[in-house]
């Protein structure tokens, strides 16, 4: 009897904690930044539901060195069974990038306002502009707005192929959608801007996405771009001169290996 009572505890134990896996929320942490799908013809396939992915910490895409391929789970599985199999080829899919480490406190070497978005490239290999928030209030208000949609982003639960991913439908309260100017709540796309304070952060799927870093008045920094292949993977290549940097500190030490060996 009492093998068979602490057999039933335990099953009931291992339920439980099947059910709390289940309910978990996404994997999100102060200082990472979101990146969102969404299909903009009314009426086709995904249209109404923004599919957002947690792409990791600001600061490692601030301070990267090497490019690479991010780890963030079967985003194509969820990209086809939102937007069909044949997602990777429409053109009224956009992607973008936002973010802000926080609205009241330095994380991560990012003071308090840091704001992070993206901007397409309308030539391959071309930055584009930095991003322009003229005024420590101003960015603390956008800030507060990145804030607001990461909150509630933390909250969804993950989907079935991404821990580190959710879809977010319209009609939810700060959905992540709410937040672009086109269609947007205007308590949040304050001049028909995203966020309140950018233009436009989205390109279409075969278009590369510069990240720029803005933390005073002066154009934002270019931290580097992103892209994603046709078949779900994104990567992010840093800024040339860190990149340039990174190479010669890994070549410097492989010189300095090979002098004391010899």
């Amino acid at each position: 009897m009492k093998s068979m009572r602490n057999y039933s505890l335990l099953a009931l134990a291992a339920g439980l904690l099947g059910m709390a896996s289940a309910n978990a929320a996404v994997t999100y942490a102060a200082g990472d930044l979101i990146m969102s799908f969404r299909a903009t013809t009314t009426g086709s396939q995904g249209f109404g539901t923004t599919y957002v992915v947690n792409v990791g910490q600001a600061s490692a895409f601030r301070d990267a060195s090497v490019s690479g391929d991010l780890n963030l789970g079967n985003i194509s599985a969820d990209l086809s069974s939102l937007f069909g199999a044949g997602w990777a080829a429409r053109t009224d899919i956009l992607w973008g990038v936002a973010g802000t480490p926080s609205n009241s406190i330095t994380v991560a070497g990012d003071d308090a306002g840091t704001l992070y978005a993206s901007r397409p490239q309308n030539t391959p290999g071309v930055p584009g502009t930095g991003w322009v928030v003229a005024g420590s209030s101003a960015r603390l208000t956008v800030s507060t707005n990145m804030s607001t949609a990461q909150d509630m982003f933390k909250t969804m639960d993950p989907t079935a192929n991404s821990a580190r991913a959710a879809f977010m439908g319209e009609g939810l309260a700060n959905d992540w959608r709410e937040f672009l100017a086109t269609g947007g709540n205007p308590a949040y796309t304050s001049g028909s801007q995203d966020f309140g304070a950018f233009s436009n952060i989205e390109g279409t799927l075969d278009q590369r996405l510069s990240l720029f870093r803005v933390n005073s008045g002066s154009a934002g920094s270019y931290e580097g771009s992103f892209t994603i292949s046709p078949t779900g993977v994104v990567n992010f290549v840093p800024e040339p001169s860190t990149a340039i940097l990174g190479a010669l500190g890994t070549s410097l030490l492989a010189f300095r290996r090979r002098r004391r060996g010899a």
